[in-house]
């Protein structure tokens, strides 16, 4: 796959898109319109840079959302463009901010 390809890809498809798919979901109570808490379990993820960027907050892990694909998954980076891939027309819920408050699939 070309750089370019690889560069589309990645401004396609955010990382609350990856997530979502992944079973996480909002915690409204805990995100801000800057960045959004996702959780799964005992997991949590948070999503920053409008969707592009995210870090484990129990971790030092963080990056794009093909560096968060490898993580989810623990796969290469081959692996985790065609993971990437299959998520160009899936459609999150985005979350709608307003008076501080958050209306999405939220976790709580």
């Amino acid at each position: 796959m070309e750089k370019m390809d690889i560069e589309k890809l990645r401004a396609r498809v955010g990382c609350a898109a990856l997530l979502e798919r992944e079973g996480f979901a909002i915690d409204r109570k805990e995100s801000t319109r800057r960045a959004v808490k996702f959780r799964r379990d005992d997991d949590i993820i948070i999503v920053i840079h409008d969707d592009r960027g995210w870090f484990d907050a129990r971790s030092d892990a963080k990056g794009d959302v093909f560096a968060l694909a490898s993580y989810l998954h623990g796969i290469g980076f081959a692996e985790a463009l065609a993971v990437v891939g299959d998520l160009v027309a899936f459609q999150p819920i985005a979350p709608t901010w307003g008076q501080n408050k958050i209306s999405a699939k939220s976790y709580v």
